[in-house]
Order: structure tokens, then sequence, then C-alpha cells
């Protein structure tokens, strides 16, 4: 049965998943000396053992076109402070990283925003074309958190705050 069979539409699709709590991030690389990145929320951890990671991006992301011929790419894990990264890191046809403070990774040299609550560094290890999105899967080369910046999360549509 697909759900093509069920008749369920994508607008209650998304609006049930908005029922689960994620993360957000931006992943972001070096693309010909210069730094690009998107948003995401598909962001989770696969392996302990090699450390993986994995994200997803739409087949129609032109940044993820070009990330892709990138070894490497970083997922920055925003703080709540950081929400308007999201609008900024989601539109098309702009620098995403005019006026950002940003440095490179020790590690790989992907681009690291100043003031996440962490980051994870990787090398990509595989992509696959799943439904209408790509899966990247990543081999993780470093990674750092802060212990007192909260996560930016979203639920049912909204930032909200995991601070305690």
């Amino acid at each position: 049965m697909t759900s093509q069979d069920t008749k369920i539409s994508s607008d209650e699709f998304r609006r049930v998943c908005g029922h689960y709590v994620t993360g957000v991030g931006v992943v972001t690389a070096m693309v010909e000396n210069s730094p690009i990145g998107f948003s995401i929320n598909s962001f989770t951890s696969v392996s302990l053992d090699p450390l993986l990671v994995s994200f997803y991006a739409a087949h129609t992301s032109s940044t993820w076109a070009q990330m892709k011929h990138s070894e490497f790419f970083a997922v920055n894990i925003l703080s709540e402070s950081q929400h308007e990264l999201i609008s900024v890191f989601s539109k098309k046809g702009i620098d995403r990283f005019a006026g950002l403070d940003w440095e490179h990774s020790p590690v790989t040299g992907s681009p690291l925003l100043s003031n996440t609550s962490g980051w994870i560094d990787c090398r990509i290890s595989q992509v696959q074309d799943i439904g209408d999105h790509h899966l990247i899967v990543g081999e993780v080369l470093g990674l750092h958190a802060v212990s007192d910046i909260a996560p930016l999360a979203y639920y049912r549509g909204k930032f909200v705050s995991l601070a305690s």
C-alpha cells in the first residue's frame, strides 16, 4: 500500500510530523574557496562504529547541487538565539554568509558559524536518492559542543526553547 492508495495529503503528513520535536541546523561546506550552506531539520546520528551522521537535502536544492562536489561538510547545531539564521540559509540568490561571523573548521576547513551550540565536521560517506530527497551520510571527523548554550528546536511549525 502506498500513500497514493491511502490518499494522505502532503499537508496532513507535514502537520502530523510537526508533532515530533526536531533540532535545527545549518550544513556548510567550502566550494571553490567560498562558503555555502543551507538550513536543515532532518539531522540524525546513524552509527557509533564507525561514527556516522546523516541529513536530507531536497532534489531541488541548488546549494546541495554545489555542495555534493565537496569532500567535506559541517553540521552547525544552531542555538536558541539563532532562529533568524534559518531564513537566511533558506533564501535563494543571496550571499548567506554576508555579515556573519564564522571560521574554518580546524579539521576539514568547513565553515563553522559563531555562537552555535555545537558542530560536527564530516567527510561525505554515502549519498542515496530516497523519494524526493537525497540522504547524505557523513563520517564524523571532528566535533564540539558548548554545554551552556541551549539548542534551537522546531515543533509544530514554531521555534521553541529547550532551556530548563
